[in-house]
């Protein structure tokens, strides 16, 4: 087992003892740990400029104590640090330099793409677009460039770079959470793969279940992470309604996602709970811990209920359900949050005996890609022969190792597909008891997928 360390560099809390120092005083020795700033109009009662945060809130929180304003990049009892004061940059990478030196693996770095803003505070500039999508940064009628992705940030990343590549036994790694699409984001990795070693893409998570999405995505990661960068693919996470939720809960779908995820050129992020099918468990707002719930109290649920995100994050963040114990053996005593009431079958101890589970289709894939050096780090392929509207079709190639194709069937209906001439499969694994490898086709059951070693002959 390796352990990842998650990592905050952006912000403490508001009652750290860092920033209750900060916030004394203007001329105390922490006084420029934190973005301040003097506020605009009369009095200086106005924010010091536009900007939206991460959420669409305004980023400025006014303290009566120190008479100016505090940024914060995500809520505002988490105010942000001013990595352009050279102590507060020494402190934080002292930080990292204590974990790594205590063991952990990685480092998965909290909203990596907030942290550096325009160092003159400058206005965001203003676009038509109110409503934020994932797929760009602007909100409420501006476009966030001067306080989200600002190009120092990819400064930042070559310098913690530089930090963590100095603990080489064993290598260390770092991943980025960061917001905003996949060509926002990759400047984090850098070019030359001298940045971020990864960074989380979320596009995926907003998957359209079918075979020309995947192919567009993989198209994208090619054009944009080509070898030796490597993309990420990753279906749901703690911010996210859960990935099954979005396929209506259907199991055979999940078992397909996770072909596709443990197969096709990326690195494999599994949110807790998507490897048994964990769906969003109903908690009404009046029950929510999670403080963006709080803040957006004045939406009614039956809005929230039809929104693409949780206004209330705490439906995919419930206990992890182990067995069908009390509380899904999570705990001896009633947890934070309530346990699904799918706990009875989606848990670890029930599909674990089930050979067909979905646990263990992600096990067997695993196993697979754990011994396999084509799905570990291969090239990737389509294969247009084996291609149609409803199946999605592609080969990993790696040196020394061969050649393996995966078909996914993303249909309802049970697909058959030609064998190209002079190319014999040997099928290796299948996620549907329908699926199958003639002398002269594939048969692909509903929602069903095929691994196959391939040679073809000359």
């Amino acid at each position: 087992m390796k352990i990842v360390f998650d990592l905050v560099l952006n912000h403490t809390s508001d009652q750290h003892p860092w920033f209750k120092e900060s916030a004394s005083s203007r001329t105390n020795p922490k006084a420029d740990w934190y973005i301040w700033r003097d506020g605009r109009g009369k009095n200086g009662k106005r924010p010091p400029n536009n900007w939206y945060n991460v959420i669409s809130q305004k980023g400025w929180t006014y303290s009566k104590q120190r008479g100016q304003w505090y940024y914060s990049a995500f809520l505002n009892f988490q105010p942000d640090l001013n990595y352009r004061n050279p102590d507060v940059k020494d402190a934080m990478f002292n930080v990292v330099k204590h974990w790594l030196g205590s063991g952990v693996d990685g480092i998965r770095l909290d909203i990596f793409n907030c942290i550096m803003e325009d160092s003159l505070l400058r206005d965001n500039p203003k676009v038509l677009t109110y409503v934020p999508s994932a797929q760009h940064l602007k909100t409420k009628f501006q476009n966030r460039t001067n306080n989200i992705n600002h190009p120092d940030n990819f400064a930042l990343a070559r310098e913690l770079r530089d930090t963590i590549d100095k603990f080489t036994n064993p290598p260390r790694f770092m991943v980025g959470e960061a917001v905003g699409s996949v060509n926002d984001n990759m400047p984090l990795v850098g070019k030359d793969g001298d940045g971020l070693n990864l960074v989380f893409l979320f596009d995926m998570i907003f998957y359209d279940f079918k075979p020309k999405f995947f192919r567009d995505r993989i198209r994208l990661y090619e054009e944009l992470c080509p070898h030796p960068l490597t993309p990420t693919i990753v279906f749901g996470n703690h911010d996210n309604n859960r990935s099954i939720n979005r396929i209506k809960n259907n199991l055979q779908k999940a078992r397909l996602l996770a072909l596709f995820q443990l197969t096709a050129r990326g690195v494999p992020v599994v949110y807790y709970g998507e490897e048994t099918g964990m769906e969003n468990v109903s908690i009404p707002k009046k029950d929510a811990q999670d403080p963006i719930s709080d803040m957006m109290k004045a939406v009614p649920q039956f809005i929230r209920n039809t929104l693409p995100v949780p206004l209330n994050r705490d439906v995919c963040r419930t206990p992890m359900q182990w067995d069908t114990t009390a509380n899904a053996g999570f705990s001896k005593t009633k947890p934070w949050l309530p346990v699904g009431p799918d706990a009875k079958h989606r848990n670890v101890q029930t599909q674990s005996a089930d050979s067909l589970s979905l646990l263990n289709t992600y096990r067997d894939l695993l196993h697979l890609r754990d011994t396999t050096a084509a799905f570990k780090g291969g090239r990737i392929i389509f294969e247009n022969e084996l291609t149609t509207k409803n199946v999605l079709a592609y080969t990993r190639i790696a040196a020394n190792d061969g050649i393996y194709t995966v078909l996914i069937n993303f249909s309802g209906k049970t697909q058959t597909i030609p064998l190209p001439c002079n190319t014999w499969y040997t099928g290796l694994y299948s996620i549907n008891p329908g699926d199958s490898i003639t002398k002269d086709k594939f048969i692909l059951g509903p929602y069903g997928g095929i691994i196959a070693k391939t040679n073809t002959g000359k």
